[in-house]
């Protein structure tokens, strides 16, 4: 989006997400506002060997090493930790929200200075629906009362899945 046409329209701010190099390079991007908020990316891979042949990285062995070692420090942890559903939480999947995610929230929106509506309409409108991809959704539940919500979303990359 150009500064004329942001000044035109009265946008007085903008947020872009990328780690492409070269548009980080573009010098209005440097220059827009930082995301207030880290942006992470989390995938799980079932296949390390498949995993890096369909996103390949400078030094395959070395990554594949370091993704076989954290899948088994990860696989000792979950194996000493107790199970999050003996604390009386528990997760379920969800196949369409309802008012317990709207006392979410409410407990949580006016916690933030900027945040996107996460209501039970919004959230089955946009994950739910299969018109908006393919997505899997989970709620962690305490005594009947939503206290947090995951979506996974699938996407297929010649049949190679991420989530």
């Amino acid at each position: 989006m150009s500064e004329k046409f942001r000044e035109g329209s009265g946008i007085r701010f903008q947020y872009t997400t990328t780690l492409n190099p070269f548009i980080l390079k573009v010098k209005h991007v440097k220059e827009r506002v930082v995301f207030p908020k880290e942006i992470s990316y989390m995938i799980r891979i079932r296949d390390v060997g498949l995993h890096l042949k369909n996103r390949p990285v400078k030094y395959p062995q070395i990554t594949g090493l370091g993704y076989r070692a954290l899948r088994l420090t990860n696989k000792a942890r979950n194996t000493l930790k107790k199970s999050a559903s003996e604390g009386g939480l528990t997760i379920e999947r969800v196949q369409q929200f309802d008012s317990r995610v709207d006392s979410l929230w409410d407990d949580v929106k006016d916690g933030y200075n900027f945040i996107l509506e996460k209501t039970s309409g919004y959230l089955n409108w946009r994950y739910l629906d299969p018109r908006g991809g393919e997505h899997v959704a989970f709620q962690a539940v305490d005594d009947s009362k939503a206290l947090g919500v995951i979506v996974i979303q699938i996407s297929r990359d010649d049949g190679y899945l991420e989530g």
